[in-house]
């Protein structure tokens, strides 16, 4: 099972891109994170992985249809992950930043001004 903060941010937010989950991302697994996995776990998008009433993804598969985990970083992969559900724990303006949905990175080429949220 995967515990560690950034894979369960991923997973919340896996969660929150397919509108299971709605609370803070913050790699908490508490009572939203399993009653969301629960209903991701409820639905025929799960399929083929295998229900474990709401606990976190384990660190291999079967995993639902679409999502696979990154061997090196054990982060779950989803190509429809909505980075900008994050929470970031600063506040950036003026930055032209990109994003690869499939590579999951985030590149941010200029930043004007940083402020601590």
């Amino acid at each position: 099972m995967q515990f560690e903060t950034k894979q369960l941010e991923r997973q919340q937010l896996l969660l929150a891109s397919l509108k299971f989950y709605s609370g803070k991302i913050d790699g908490l697994w508490g009572p939203l994170s399993i009653a969301a996995k629960k209903k991701y776990e409820s639905d025929t998008r799960f399929l083929p992985g295998i229900p474990n009433n709401g606990m976190p993804f384990g660190s291999r598969p079967p995993y639902p249809a679409g999502v696979s985990c990154e061997p090196v970083t054990g982060l779950l992969l989803y190509d429809g992950l909505d980075m900008s559900l994050m929470n970031p724990k600063h506040k950036v303006t003026g930055a032209t930043v990109s994003i690869s949905p499939k590579e999951q990175h985030v590149n941010v080429t200029k930043v004007d001004k940083t402020e601590t949220s």
